[in-house]
C-alpha cells in the first residue's frame, strides 16, 4: 500500500548581483495542492525578501511509503 508521509516546498529566489540562488524550505505541505497555488506562494515569499529578488522556481518534494 502506498502512503503519503510528508511533503515540502523549496522556494528558489534569484537575487540581483548574486550567482547562487537563495533557497527557503517549508515543510508540512498539504496534499493535492495545485500548481497555481504553489507558484502564488512562491511569488508571495519573493515579495517579503528585502533585496531585489524574483522567483526562479519551486521544488515540491513528496515522500511516500510503500508497505506490503
Amino acid at each position: 500500500m502506498k502512503t503519503r508521509n510528508q511533503a515540502k516546498l523549496t522556494v528558489q529566489l534569484s537575487v540581483d548581483g548574486e550567482e547562487k540562488l537563495q533557497k527557503q524550505s517549508f515543510s508540512h505541505v498539504k496534499a493535492d495542492v495545485t500548481e497555481e497555488t504553489i507558484l502564488a506562494f512562491g511569488e508571495a515569499i519573493a515579495r517579503f525578501d528585502p533585496e531585489k529578488s524574483r522567483l526562479e522556481s519551486m521544488i515540491e518534494t513528496v515522500d511516500f511509503e510503500y508497505r506490503k
